[in-house]
C-alpha cells in the first residue's frame, strides 16, 4: 500500500487532490476532498512512483507539491557471462556487481540505437531519499535518442552524511570498476557495441562519466562542469567525508599516491587509447573552470579557446551562464547529441550555437 500525506500550515481548512505516477505515466487520480491522506494499492508492481498533491483553500489558487520518487520492487540483474536483455516494462532494476549493487532506471530505446548512461551528482541528504537519479525525467520524455540507463551511486549508502560519492566505493572495493563491468554486460545484452556507449553527467556525475569512459575503451564521456580531481574540489566538507567513509581515514597524500587514477582524471586518462571526452564548461563557474577543467583539458592537448584537440578525439564547448555551477539546460541536449554523432572532431567543427538559459 502506497500512502502519501499532505502536511500544511494553511490557516483555513482546504481540499486535497492527488495524482499518482508510475515511470512517468499518470495511473490514478484522487479528486478534491477534505482528506489530506492518499492511499493506493500498487500490488507489488515494479516502478518509480511519485505523487503530485494539490492543496486548494477557499481564497487561494491550488498549491502543488511532488513527493520524493519511490523506487519500488526492482528487478534483479546479476553479473555473469552476459546480462539478459531487459523487457520494456522493467524500468526499476538492481544491477548486482561483484561488490556493489546499483539501483537503476531503464528506459528502452530502439534497435541499433546507443546506450546513454546517466550518472548522479551531489544531493542534499536531508531533502532527498536514496536511491537518487539524475536526468530521469528527460529520459521519460525521450530527450535522448537511444536506450537510457540512470544509475544511482551506492557509495552514498556508506553513511547518512554522504551527499557526494563520485561512485568511488571504498579503498578495498572500487565501485566504478564494478559499474564498468556491469555496463559492458548490459550493453552486450542489448546488442550495443562499446562505441555506442555514452556516459553523461554534470559536476560529480561528470567526474564519474570521465572515470567510466577511461576504463572502457572506445566509449564517450559527456562531462558538464565536472570535477576532475576530487581533492581539488572546493567543498572541504565533502572531501573529508569521502576521506573518512570511503578511504578509512587515510591521509590525503597516501590516497593520492595509492589511488591516483581513481581520484584524478588526468591520471585516469593518461593510458586511454580510444575513448572520447566531450567537455561542456561554463566559464562563469570560476572554480570548476580554473581548478578542474583547465588542467584536464590541457592534459588532453586542448587549447584555451576550446574546440577540438589536434587528434580529433576530444572536444570542449565553452559557454557563459550566469547561474555559475549548474547542469546543462535542456536546450543544449540536441547540440550535445550532434557532437556525439560526429566520428571525429576537426578545427573546422563549429562550436554549438545553442545559448545557455541565462547566457
Amino acid at each position: 500500500m502506497l500512502v502519501a500525506t499532505v502536511v500544511s500550515n494553511a490557516s483555513e481548512a482546504g481540499q486535497f487532490a492527488f495524482y499518482l505516477y508510475r515511470n512517468g505515466e499518470r495511473i490514478h487520480t484522487q479528486w478534491y476532498s477534505p482528506n489530506p491522506v492518499f492511499r493506493f494499492g500498487i500490488n507489488g508492481k515494479a516502478g518509480l512512483y511519485s505523487v503530485l498533491s494539490y492543496l486548494r483553500t477557499p481564497d487561494s489558487t491550488p498549491i502543488t507539491k511532488y513527493s520524493n520518487p519511490l523506487f519500488l520492487y526492482p528487478v534483479d540483474y546479476r553479473l555473469g557471462h552476459a546480462l539478459k536483455k531487459p523487457r520494456a516494462e522493467e524500468c526499476t532494476l538492481i544491477l548486482h556487481g561483484q561488490y556493489w549493487k546499483f539501483p537503476s532506471l531503464y528506459y528502452v530505446g530502439q534497435e541499433q540505437q546507443p546506450l546513454f548512461v546517466m550518472l548522479s551528482n551531489r544531493i542534499n541528504r536531508s531533502q532527498h531519499s536514496l536511491p537518487a537519479f539524475s536526468r530521469w525525467t528527460w529520459a521519460q520524455q525521450k530527450k535522448f535518442p537511444g536506450h537510457v540507463l540512470c544509475v544511482a551511486d551506492p557509495t552514498l549508502e556508506l553513511h547518512k552524511d554522504l551527499g557526494l560519492g563520485w561512485y568511488l566505493g571504498t579503498a578495498e572495493h572500487d565501485a566504478t570498476d564494478d559499474l564498468a563491468m556491469l555496463i559492458r554486460r548490459f550493453a552486450e545484452g542489448l546488442g550495443i557495441p562499446e562505441g555506442k556507449i555514452i556516459f553523461w553527467g554534470s559536476s560529480g556525475g561528470g567526474f564519474s562519466a570521465l572515470a567510466l569512459a577511461s576504463r572502457i575503451e572506445n566509449t564517450t564521456a559527456v562531462a558538464i562542469n565536472a570535477q576532475t580531481d576530487i581533492f581539488a574540489y572546493e567543498s572541504a566538507t565533502d572531501i573529508e567525508k569521502v576521506r573518512r567513509h570511503c578511504f578509512g581515514d587515510k591521509p590525503i597524500k597516501e590516497i593520492q599516491e595509492q589511488y591516483g587514477s581513481r581520484i584524478n582524471m588526468v591520471q585516469a586518462w593518461r593510458n586511454n587509447r580510444s575513448s572520447r571526452a566531450i567537455l561542456l564548461q561554463n566559464t562563469l563557474d570560476a572554480h570548476h573552470y580554473a581548478c578542474h577543467f583547465t588542467s584536464f583539458w590541457e592534459s588532453l592537448g586542448g587549447r584555451s579557446e576550446g574546440g577540438a584537440t589536434a587528434g580529433g578525439r576530444q572536444y570542449a564547448w565553452l559557454y557563459s551562464d550566469s547561474r555559475g555551477h549548474a547542469p546543462e539546460p535542456e536546450q543544449m541536449i540536441p547540440e550535445i547529441v550532434n557532437l556525439i554523432n560526429q566520428e571525429s572532431f576537426t578545427a573546422s567543427t563549429v562550436m554549438p550555437r545553442t545559448r545557455a538559459v541565462n547566457e
